[in-house]
């Protein structure tokens, strides 16, 4: 074999190499819609929420680890930053793959509503963001954010402060926040229960959405009908695990959505869930 087939060669070699690369890193790069996708980690919440200017909020982590390998086939190979992360509440379900994140991620921001609440995990992770010196938020009603682009993160609750405050449901201390794109709403209510959807139903704001990130895993005790009509929903999102000892999400809960003709999306039936809007 001459040395000049051995070039020819090796450069086509290259050159396909290239071209696979790079058609991997465009496949993975976001286009001009807003993108969320209800990772699929097991019993517990993680949504990924990235914009058309490459941004990336991450709301809640999961149990374990099992979010890393969500946000890595999810997220562009490029791209190691994430721009906010919100803990709606320190339950190991939302707040365990969120530590890992912490660490091999770059952070710019994170926003928690800060309750008195005492265990290891919470632990380890106030004690990350503390040792990579990362901005925190505690959340208020009056924390609105503007990714730019027309897109909009409002935080309706708390509606008042949390910060260092003891609960006896640790769930009613859950962040909810609102996205906005255009004429598309999105409501994430982590595990908030009956309690915090009444005190969210005495104030004045618009808890309209298309889609409904559905309360404590679909469980009997989050989900009233008022809550549900004042929504009003097309669609509900549930983030549940196969076969999960709760039995999540209850019949009870499910009923609600079928009476009312709302489309429901379960992680255990599906898998990861994507949602995409454009204005």
């Amino acid at each position: 074999m001459s040395i000049e087939f051995k070039k020819q060669k090796y450069i086509f070699f290259v050159l396909i190499v290239f071209i696979a690369i790079t058609h991997i890193f465009f496949s993975k790069l976001p286009n001009q819609n807003l993108k969320i996708t209800f990772l699929n980690v097991g019993q517990g919440d993680s949504i990924l929420i990235q914009t058309p200017a490459l941004q990336n909020i991450l709301i809640d982590g999961g149990p374990g680890q099992n979010v890393l390998g969500q946000l890595g086939t999810t997220m562009p190979y490029v791209i190691n930053a994430i721009d906010l992360i919100v803990l709606t509440h320190p339950h190991e379900d939302h707040i365990s793959g969120l530590i890992e994140v912490l660490k091999r991620y770059d952070v710019k921001k994170v926003l928690f509503s800060a309750p008195n609440y005492k265990n290891s995990l919470y632990d380890e992770f106030l004690k990350e963001i503390n040792q990579q010196k990362i901005s925190t938020i505690i959340a208020y009603s009056e924390n609105d954010f503007d990714f730019g682009n027309g897109i909009f993160l409002d935080v309706l609750y708390p509606n008042k402060f949390f910060g260092g405050q003891n609960f006896i449901n640790i769930n009613n201390a859950s962040v909810v926040l609102k996205l906005i794109y255009g004429d598309h709403k999105i409501l994430f209510t982590g595990d908030a229960e009956k309690e915090s959807e009444h005190e969210q139903l005495m104030t004045d704001y618009d808890l309209s959405a298309d889609v409904l990130k559905v309360g404590h895993h679909g469980s009997r005790t989050a989900t009233t009908l008022d809550y549900l009509l004042s929504v009003n929903p097309k669609t509900a999102v549930i983030q549940v695990g196969i076969n999960n000892k709760f039995q999540h999400p209850h019949q009870e809960t499910l009923d609600k959505f079928n009476n009312l003709g709302i489309q429901i999306r379960r992680n255990d039936l599906e898998g990861r869930i994507e949602v995409i809007s454009n204005q």
